[in-house]
């Protein structure tokens, strides 16, 4: 059995078991600067942290309806560092999918307590945001890192300077991989996460 990921741009990307799919967080059009939504995208299921037009274009995604073979968690939090006061709620979503477990962090704004960082210990891949203005930025989620420990961690929400996409922040990439001797840049868009555990420690997309 293996499980890929697909990044579609921004903090959206669709985890494919061999028999469930799920997108995270897709976008609608231009609400990232620069960045149009791909399509057509299918999958079983969307998972929306937060109502924002740049994580909850659901309709962009054409579902397949089927019963749910992978176990789905979430954990409630808030969009910035002041309880919601300035964004609103996020809710991070842990996928289990029986051999894998994948955590996306949503629009993440502020560190999270110790009980929260034990749900999500040890995960095979952290899909983490780190534009530092609107979310945590590199050092708090490299923080973070240290505190969860994943196999693989993917930042995401991030200026590309490749293709001028994304919110501009202050080279949030460029810290945030300075922390990292063994990373790998991939040409394409999606893997098999299987294929890189224990090989990298974390994995951008050019």
């Amino acid at each position: 059995m293996s499980t890929t990921l697909r990044y579609l741009g921004h903090s959206s990307f669709k985890l494919s078991s061999n028999t469930y799919s799920i997108v995270f967080d897709p976008y609608k059009d231009f609400s990232v600067p620069n960045l149009k939504f791909p399509r057509p995208i299918n999958a079983n299921e969307v998972l929306i942290s937060h109502e924002h037009d740049d994580h909850n274009a659901r309709s962009y995604v054409t579902i397949i309806p089927k019963q749910r073979d992978l176990t789905v968690e979430t954990i409630d939090c808030f969009h910035d560092d002041q309880q919601g006061a300035l964004r609103g709620k996020n809710k991070i979503h842990i996928v289990k999918t029986g051999t894998l477990t994948v955590v996306h962090l949503g629009d993440l704004g502020h560190q999270l307590e110790d009980s929260d960082i034990e749900k999500i210990k040890g995960c095979d891949v952290l899909l983490a945001p780190i534009n530092g203005h609107f979310t945590l930025g590199a050092e708090d989620i490299y923080q973070l890192y240290l505190k969860v420990n994943p196999k693989i961690i993917i930042p995401m929400h991030y200026y590309k300077k490749e293709d001028n996409s994304g919110y501009n922040d202050d080279n949030e990439i460029g810290k945030f991989l300075s922390h990292f001797d063994n990373y790998t840049a991939l040409d394409t868009d999606f893997f098999v996460i299987e294929d890189y555990l224990g090989k990298t420690d974390c994995i951008i997309f050019k």
